[in-house]
């Protein structure tokens, strides 16, 4: 058995966990979730890979809760975006499709604004055929196949991460933040 294929099993043994554990609900859980991926981005740009049981909890997060997906997308205007993008590729790699998909809707979105159009298109094309209703998926497919400029998806993500950010840290706007 491969490092990867251990890692993949040990995924698959934390997923079932994470699913008892995670509450998309709690605003502690969703903070926990979001101060890992934070930290874990810096780790793997010092070459630490996550561990199986961050994976798990973040397939499932990402999968259950919007703003947890979304923190992802934005995170582009926190952290190095190459770094942001090898640690979504990463996730995407060793976890199993029906989980998966979500993370694999937002690596989608690095490729593209990357110039890597064809990838990101393929990509999508792998996410739709695990659930072709999923909205990201079906607006990620008109947005590429409109020619989207490459640079609005990055601008349009970083836009709405510090709004995300404030939900999910269920801290209030003042109304000078909306104008």
């Amino acid at each position: 058995m491969t490092t990867k294929e251990a890692i993949r099993n040990e995924v698959l043994s934390e997923l079932l966990l994470a699913q008892e554990s995670y509450n998309p609900d709690s605003k502690d859980d969703n903070i926990r979730i979001v101060e890992g991926v934070r930290k874990a981005v810096d780790e793997m740009a010092d070459g630490i890979n996550p561990s199986a049981k961050h994976i798990a909890e973040l397939a499932v997060a990402a999968k259950e809760n919007l703003q947890i997906r979304d923190f992802l997308m934005g995170l582009r205007a926190e952290k190095d975006f190459k770094f942001v993008g090898e640690y979504l590729e990463y996730m995407v790699e060793l976890i199993k499709k029906d989980y998966s998909y979500p993370l694999a809707a937002v690596l989608t979105t690095y490729f593209y604004e990357y110039g890597a159009s064809d990838t990101a298109k393929d990509l999508l094309d792998q996410v739709l055929d695990t659930d072709p209703e999923y909205a990201l998926g079906k607006l990620l497919q008109r947005v590429y196949a409109a020619e989207w400029p490459a640079e609005e998806m990055g601008n349009m993500a970083r836009q709405l991460h510090q709004k995300v950010v404030n939900v999910i840290y269920e801290i209030e706007e003042s109304d000078d933040d909306n104008n």
